[in-house]
C-alpha cells in the first residue's frame, strides 16, 4: 500500500514520464517483514540492455499491469533473497540476450526469462564470486547500489520479506 506524507503534492508516473530522461536508470524496491517496513534498496539497472531495462521498468513502476508489489521472497543460502514463478510478473514478457556466461556478485540482480517472461528474481548476496553459467534465459540486469544491509537483514531472519512498494 503506497502512503504519501501529509502536505505532499502526488502525481501519477504516468503525468511525469515524458519529463524523466530515457537513461535514468534508478529503481527502488522497500521491503517489509511481518507488516514492518525494513527499507528500501536503491537498484541501478543496466542500461547495456535496453529491451529488458523497459520492461523492468514497467514492471517496477506497474505500467503495464503487473507490478513486483506484494511479491513475497525467500531465502536462499547460495544466493541469497529470490522469488519463484508463481508471481504476477511472470506475465511481463521482456526480449533478452541469452549470451548467458557471468560471474555472480554480491548486490546483483539476476533474472530467469523462461520462454521470453521474467519468472524468477534473484537478489544475489553470497560473499565471495562465484562463476556461473546461468545458460539460457539467466541475465544480470541489475546491481544495488543502495540497500545491502536491508538485505542482509532480511537474509538473517529467513523467508517471508515481501515488496511492499517499488517504483
Amino acid at each position: 500500500k503506497q502512503t504519501v506524507a501529509d502536505g505532499c503534492i502526488s502525481w501519477p508516473f504516468d503525468r511525469i514520464q515524458s519529463i524523466i530522461p530515457e537513461d535514468v536508470s534508478l529503481v527502488f524496491v522497500e521491503l517489509s517483514l511481518n507488516e514492518t517496513i525494513k527499507g528500501r534498496i536503491h537498484i541501478r539497472l543496466n542500461t547495456e540492455l535496453p529491451n529488458i531495462r523497459e520492461n523492468v521498468v514497467n514492471i517496477f513502476t506497474g505500467q503495464m499491469g503487473p507490478s513486483l508489489v506484494g511479491v513475497v521472497l525467500s531465502y536462499h543460502k547460495s544466493y541469497g533473497l529470490y522469488s519463484n514463478s508463481s508471481l504476477p510478473f511472470n506475465e511481463m514478457k521482456v526480449a533478452c540476450d541469452s549470451n548467458g556466461r557471468s560471474t555472480s556478485k554480491t548486490g546483483e540482480i539476476i533474472g530467469y526469462f523462461g520462454s521470453g517472461y521474467l519468472t524468477h528474481l534473484y537478489f544475489h548476496m553470497p560473499a565471495p564470486p562465484k562463476p556461473d553459467n546461468y545458460g539460457n534465459g539467466w541475465i544480470v540486469f541489475a546491481q544495488i547500489e543502495e540497500g545491502m544491509d536491508v538485505m542482509e537483514e532480511l537474509a538473517k531472519q529467513g523467508s517471508g520479506a515481501t515488496i511492499s512498494d517499488c517504483g
